[in-house]
């Protein structure tokens, strides 16, 4: 339970202090009346009796002509039947009324106990993401679920009778919902933090690919692919019975550096997912910073599934989960491991972007597509060909201006994303800008420095306004490459 809904709770049952110095006031008062009213007829103003004389010595029978004692406030002298009431009162113990704050406190505690047993049950939720863009009912779906014993988040809940399968793609919840508070780190580990959702990645915005109307990707180019549906429960594990005999293709995009691998094990990658742990449902991952992963499925019937491995949610189909930190981070870690050994087939459907750098100034241009002939390779392993044509630089002017003007650099770098390098560059020409427009003028041979084995590829840069163009190659040994050409505009200023 939070301290606040505590405080809050209790706060508005306990009396306050002011409150309860006027009622003792108020009681004292009460009290004071009381005696006097007894003084008043006949009874004692104080538990003390009135003076009375002094009585006989022990063994000393008392005298006849002894004045009898008078009560206090009356000119009568008290009957037997009144002195044998007072000597029994004075035997026994006075009984005090109990003060009204201490009715009011035995009152309140009941009352107290029950609030805080009602607000138990949301303050939990709202710790597991109530407060975010979830789905209410899955999170009450998986109280009951705790309540009944089912397994633990650290199992497979097969046993589990809760569980339902839904389609991970339904529609999502408002925008603009309000998301989940964050825990201190102080008193937390990193793990619950992560699934708490308080640790925020950094420095680089959630990936956004592209979303159909109820919240699954769209694929490119052409109609979505039907949809693979996993039982989702909180606390589950949506994936515990994905085979890896079921999948026929895997692709994983990191994000940065927006490169994409085939998956050369698909048992592995069936295995890590196989551990995943899901939380409430929750899309405020758009809200934060950092890599994801996308792992792309195809299975036999042709039907797809993308999971994002994006700390701490894991989004299927577009649909965002908050995730248990370790599974979710293995499959992060698997993806930039695989990336780093290079050895996985980098995904091309097209040619890749290729930008320019000063060697100076250090400064990222981007460049003009152009024409290019291209081979890429289909879910099923059947290769499609694609040709493209585009206009001669020189008839670009628009587009190509203005100039990337270069006063101390002599050089330019040419960047191509991590994993697509060319394995070669097959040439590169300029032309001056005073044949704009004209598409016959012969055009100059321009050195190339480096290698795709050196770590790269640069070119030198004439004096002067010229229009250059790059043609680069790749091998199609993988399934993916072809040719394509590039087109920039520079002014070298001696």
């Amino acid at each position: 339970m939070y301290k606040d809904d505590y405080i809050s709770a209790f706060g508005k049952l306990a009396p306050s202090e002011a409150w309860k110095a006027e009622t003792l006031e108020k009681m004292h008062a009460l009290e004071r009346q009381q005696r006097e009213g007894r003084a008043g007829f006949g009874g004692p103003a104080d538990p003390v009796s009135a003076a009375a004389p002094a009585p006989a010595s022990a063994g000393t029978p008392a005298s006849a002509d002894a004045p009898v004692p008078v009560s206090a406030g009356t000119g009568c002298a008290p009957t037997k039947n009144a002195l044998a009431k007072k000597a029994s009162a004075k035997n026994t113990t006075a009984q005090k009324p109990v003060p009204l704050a201490v009715h009011l406190r035995r009152a309140a505690l009941p009352i107290a106990a029950m609030a805080m047993l009602a607000i138990l049950p949301m303050t939990t939720l709202r710790g597991c993401g109530a407060g975010n863009n979830s789905d209410m009912a899955l999170q009450m779906e998986g109280a009951a679920a705790g309540a009944d014993s089912c397994a633990p988040a650290d199992t497979a809940p097969a046993a589990c009778d809760t569980a339902e399968t839904m389609d991970v793609g339904a529609p999502d919840a408002p925008a603009g919902a309000p998301s989940g508070e964050a825990s201190p780190r102080d008193s937390v580990t990193e793990e619950s933090l992560y699934e708490a959702g308080s640790m925020e990645n950094q420095d680089v915005p959630a990936p956004s690919p592209a979303e159909d109307g109820d919240g699954a990707f769209s694929a490119a180019g052409g109609d979505a692919p039907s949809r693979k549906k996993f039982p989702v429960t909180y606390g589950g594990k949506p994936f515990r019975a994905l085979s890896a005999d079921e999948i026929t293709f895997a692709t994983v995009c990191l994000a940065p550096p927006d490169t994409t691998l085939e998956i050369p094990d698909i048992e592995e990658l069936a295995g890590l997912l196989q551990d995943v742990i899901v939380y409430s449902r929750d899309n405020s991952y758009t809200e934060y910073c950092g890599q994801g992963v996308i792992f792309t499925l195809t299975f036999a019937d042709g039907a797809q599934t993308q999971v994002m491995a994006y700390n701490p949610f894991l989004v299927i189909d577009g649909v965002g989960y908050r995730t248990k930190y370790a599974p979710c981070e293995a499959l992060n870690q698997y993806a930039n491991d695989l990336l780093r050994s290079g050895e996985a087939v980098t995904v091309l459907e097209q040619p890749p972007v290729m930008t320019v750098i000063g060697t100076l100034d250090r400064m990222n241009h981007t460049t003009l597509q152009g024409g290019y002939s291209w081979q890429s390779k289909n879910a099923d392993g059947t290769v499609a060909d694609t040709e493209a044509d585009s206009a001669h630089p020189l008839s670009c002017k628009a587009q190509l201006s203005p100039a990337l003007e270069m006063e101390n650099d002599r050089t330019l770098d040419l960047i191509f994303p991590q994993g697509a390098a060319p394995d070669e560059i097959v040439r590169v020409r300029c032309w001056s800008d005073a044949d704009w427009g004209n598409t016959a003028a012969k055009g100059e041979t321009v050195r190339v420095l480096g290698s795709a084995a050196g770590g790269g590829y640069a070119i030198e840069v004439k004096p002067g306004g010229y229009i250059y163009e790059v043609t680069a190659r790749w091998d199609t040994a993988g399934g993916y490459g072809g040719t394509a050409s590039y087109a920039f505009y520079v002014k070298g200023i001696a």
